[in-house]
């Protein structure tokens, strides 16, 4: 036989997970952010390196079709 109070545990949602610490002054968002942009950068830069590259092939790609 079911144990009505145990079934009623189990439906019983979990806590949430306490909130994360807040940031201390020495590692404050303000050290993180030039580092992020830097890579943000780099990104962005193989992004349109791969981007001309898909666009080179795809035109060699053309020039067989015609």
């Amino acid at each position: 036989t079911l144990d009505p109070q145990r079934s009623k545990n189990c439906i019983r949602r979990r806590p949430r997970p306490p909130p994360p610490p807040p940031f201390p002054p020495s590692v404050g968002r303000l050290h993180l952010e030039p580092a992020a942009d830097a890579v943000l950068l780099k990104i962005r830069a193989a992004q349109e390196r791969l981007n001309f590259e898909i666009r080179r092939q795809y035109s060699l790609y053309e020039e067989t079709l015609k």
